[in-house]
């Protein structure tokens, strides 16, 4: 009979374990990791960064973030896409446990 439990009881902390570990906001958080790291290795970013010009101002700066991503190719166009739609679901997830309090604290 305990071997029973203890076989039982290895399930149970076994299925807790993964669903801590394996939740919405893990799996969001690994998905941005994945894209900014496919990000990184299709795009120089250090030749990007030296083009631009932080003295352009605002809208000058936008034309130029607008212009690159326009003439990139297919592939890192998705990347960024992908991106911005995992980090605005991943902001919903927060908003949505701090209004419910269990951010309450941060």
């Amino acid at each position: 009979m305990a071997d029973l439990t203890k076989r039982i009881m290895r399930r149970v902390y076994f299925i807790w374990f993964v669903r801590q570990v394996f939740n919405a906001v893990t799996i969001k958080f690994a998905l941005i990791f994945f894209f900014v790291w496919q990000f990184a290795a299709h795009v120089s970013v250090r030749d990007v960064f030296v083009n631009w010009h932080p003295d352009w101002g605002l809208s000058g700066s936008y034309a130029f973030f607008e212009s690159a991503l326009r003439n990139t190719e297919f592939t890192v166009q998705m990347l960024m896409l992908g991106m911005i739609v995992v980090v605005a679901l991943l902001a919903r997830d927060i908003i949505g446990r701090r209004s419910t309090g269990l951010f309450a604290g941060i």
